[in-house]
């Protein structure tokens, strides 16, 4: 029988062929110069996106999931079993959190994160808001900034209490000196809590194997506006000082590597959501590869949140969109953790539809849509592998500069973080201005008086340090004018 093979009939293409037809497209539409050039496009860190990838574009071997550089995934297993949905509760009233808690819980949530300080849960609270909870089946992420290690002890104090046996602990203690002077603006104390980190840190790999005691969070810098390659350069800085603070408290390397969980922003442009995860695992191991580990324990344990700056509070509908897309680059991109925010996250304070659709989100690409079937789904598209590698080494670059002007907590007190961030937001503002990009229920195609939905103040997240930003904010005022 003769076989049959599909489009055999037509000559093979080459391109140079596409090329020439290309270039009389564009030049039909009135663009002048070069075709190729015309049509490639730039990331807000300078990469360039060409039209067509093939097999001559030049891609470094990427290895295979589970193995160092960990681009493809941190674990051979991939997504197959599901990824930890975690839910976000920023409540003053511990009963009505634990009532919220408990109801995700059974929707599906699988871990919980748990703002904890003013405005949120007091820490003398912590056993109400978590009441009825199972500690050893559900993990706990706790958020507590400036009040992070009394947080810790009195959250590992009420397991106790509870009879819960301590190796089945996991989440994270959310340990951060550094994160919390980008929030908070409070640099002083960033060397005395690095050591009481450092300390706890020791305590926990020793006692509680399934618990990570420190969170790298760049979500402060990508709620400042900044770009792909800063927010990982950043938590590529926070990790370095992570490590050693752990290792100055007598952790081993490969210890004080299984102590970190890295925070990291998913946004609605998915395929920069699945490079930048990529891209941060491939940077996180060099930085592994330095201090000689290569094994699992450079594999960087990432937790995925939907953007905040992306929200809007008008035509908020808009935003589930937005958070599915998200959703999707971070299941695409190998996240071992995500957050969805609720689509009224902007309003205030969330209502009970919201969060279902949170919840909800990342259920149904794993057991509808079937995303965690396929290991590294990406995996040799010459598009996102490049992009990858790329988006890695212009993160490298921002990591080795921080470094060089004396690290994180040095940038963050003279300010040359905080300038470095101004200069992307300002770039990407100015793009929104004039059309270049848009906001759609904002600066495209508003509602028409549009009456914004009620709902409860909300918390306010500790501030004082970088701006905490929602690109919408710069144009409310146009909407409906």
């Amino acid at each position: 029988m003769t076989e049959l093979v599909l489009g055999g009939e037509f000559p093979t293409p080459t391109t140079e062929q596409w090329q020439g037809l290309v270039a009389k497209i564009v030049a039909r539409s009135g663009v002048e110069g070069d075709a190729i050039e015309a049509l490639t496009s730039h990331t807000a860190d300078g990469i360039a996106i060409a039209p067509l990838y093939t097999a001559s574009t030049d891609i470094p071997p990427t290895g295979l999931p589970g193995a160092f550089p960990f681009t493809r995934g941190r674990t051979t297993d991939g997504l197959r079993a599901g990824w930890d949905v975690r839910a976000h509760f920023a409540d003053p009233d511990p009963t009505s959190l634990s009532e919220a808690a408990l109801v995700d819980l059974d929707g599906g949530v699988t871990s919980l994160w748990l703002q904890v300080g003013p405005g949120a849960t007091a820490v003398g609270e912590l056993p109400a808001a978590l009441r009825g909870v199972m500690l050893d089946l559900a993990g706990v992420c706790l958020d507590a900034g400036p009040e992070a290690v009394p947080a810790a002890e009195a959250y590992l104090a009420l397991a106790a209490q509870s009879g819960v046996d301590a190796k089945t602990l996991t989440g994270c203690l959310g340990l951060d000196p550094w994160g919390t002077a980008a929030r908070t603006g409070h640099h002083a104390d960033i060397a005395s809590d690095a050591r009481a980190a450092g300390e706890l840190a020791r305590r926990v790999a020793d006692e509680y194997p399934g618990l990570r005691a420190l969170v790298v969070d760049a979500l402060p810098y990508h709620d400042a506006g900044a770009s792909n390659a800063q927010e990982i350069g950043l938590a590529l800085a926070g990790g370095v000082a992570a490590l050693r603070a752990l290792t100055e408290a007598g952790l081993d390397v490969a210890t004080a590597l299984n102590s970190l969980e890295f925070r990291l922003s998913a946004t609605a442009d998915q395929f920069a959501t699945v490079a930048k995860l990529r891209a941060a695992r491939r940077a996180w191991a060099a930085v592994a590869a330095e201090c000689g580990e290569r094994g699992p324990a450079a594999g960087m344990r990432q937790h995925a949140v939907t953007s905040w700056p992306m929200v809007t509070r008008h035509d908020p509908w808009n935003n589930m969109l937005r958070t599915t897309l998200a959703c999707f680059g971070a299941c695409v991109g190998g996240a071992d953790v995500i957050t969805v925010r609720p689509f009224d996250a902007a309003l205030g304070r969330p209502d009970a539809l919201a969060r279902r659709i949170a919840r909800n989100t990342p259920a149904l690409l794993l057991e509808e849509s079937h995303i965690g079937a396929v290991l590294d789904p990406v995996g040799g598209s010459w598009l996102h592998e490049a992009l990858s590698e790329q988006l890695a080494a212009a993160a490298w670059a921002v990591f080795t500069e921080i470094e060089a002007a004396g690290g994180l907590a040095a940038g963050l007190a003279d300010g040359s973080v905080a300038a470095r961030i101004a200069t992307s937001r300002a770039l990407r503002t100015a793009a929104l201005a004039d059309g270049t990009e848009s906001i759609v229920g904002v600066t495209v195609f508003p509602l028409a008086d549009e009456k914004l939905l009620d709902r409860p103040a909300a918390p306010e997240p500790p501030g004082g340090g970088l701006p905490r930003i929602r690109w919408e904010q710069e144009f409310e005022s146009e909407v409906n004018q």
